[in-house]
């Protein structure tokens, strides 16, 4: 765990995704995960495209975060609920 509270796992990478210049946005949401608030993009080379491109940015009491992915569409329920495990508050 590092100084923000965060767990990242293996497949989730911090920054801009790289192929976000390339991509369409396809959804902007707001999701909660333990840490707080993330506004949630998803993109795609087109928008029926079944490779997704998921950005999230975290806001938390140390600074911000951006943290993306790539899954294809049948992955993403479980992508998501690997972030929301992992990615937690720190302890005490």
């Amino acid at each position: 765990m590092d100084a923000s509270g965060m767990r990242p796992r293996p497949r989730w990478q911090f920054g801009v995704h790289p192929a976000a210049a390339g991509s369409i946005v396809r959804a902007i949401t707001q999701v909660d995960l333990p840490v707080g608030y993330a506004l949630r993009i998803e993109m795609g080379e087109s928008a029926s495209a079944e490779l997704i491109h998921l950005q999230y940015h975290i806001a938390t009491d140390n600074g911000g975060w951006a943290m993306w992915t790539s899954a294809y569409q049948d992955q993403i329920d479980g992508i998501e609920d690997d972030l929301a495990q992992y990615v937690t508050p720190a302890e005490g």
